[in-house]
């Protein structure tokens, strides 16, 4: 996964995931192992899947787990990469609503559960995806695998474009941009407010 080698990444993660029985040491009768090794082998577990559906998602395959990581998100509602993983994956999947709702979902139960706001991951992940981050479309992701060495597109091959898109050439506006950015903080605040922002005057 670190060489970006994604495919051999996601074999050998699917390999590993197969092997797993159960319970680790359900069969032996002590209560050191017990306390001492079965978190931090269910703990290794976890960590594997999370590598194994990311590595799914960069070569694609984003649509393929959404159903499964719905299931682990559920199960697992504090474990925060699980998230942003369905985030991730939804967005590439052409769901960015849906990907909002998944971030929604797990700052409400963070906040009822612990009392503390998502972690950087999520709130990062949040951020770009109501900026259009173009970075984050399959499409990008692409072409990072090609120059990295792995296949990208095709040559002549029509790809489909993301939206929303990134705005690359909008300036002049610096002020206006930070005064509808300041509007987004009421938007996931609860509370049921709605809020509108009315922009005029020429386009671009």
């Amino acid at each position: 996964a670190e060489a970006k080698s994604w495919q051999d990444a996601a074999d050998r993660l699917r390999e590993a995931q197969s092997l797993w029985r159960g319970l680790p040491l359900a069969d032996v009768d002590s209560d050191v192992l017990a306390l001492r090794e079965v978190p931090r082998l269910a703990e290794l577990r976890l960590q594997g899947m999370e590598a194994r559906i990311g590595a799914d998602i960069q070569l694609g395959r984003h649509a393929e787990v959404i159903a499964e990581l719905r299931q682990l998100a559920e199960a697992h509602q504090l474990r925060e990469h699980f998230r942003a993983l369905l985030m991730l994956a939804l967005y590439r999947d052409g769901q960015p609503a849906g990907a909002l709702a998944v971030y929604q979902a797990a700052r409400e139960a963070l906040i009822s559960d612990l009392g503390v706001e998502p972690g950087r991951e999520l709130q990062e992940l949040q951020r770009r995806i109501l900026a259009g981050d173009p970075a984050l479309t399959a499409r990008a992701a692409e072409t990072s695998a090609g120059a990295a060495g792995k296949p990208g597109p095709r040559p002549g091959l029509l790809v489909p474009r993301q939206l929303p898109a990134g705005v690359r050439h909008f300036t002049g506006r610096t002020a206006e941009l930070m005064l509808l950015d300041g509007l987004l903080g009421g938007v996931f605040s609860g509370g049921g407010l709605v809020v509108i922002a009315a922009i005029c005057g020429t386009a671009g």
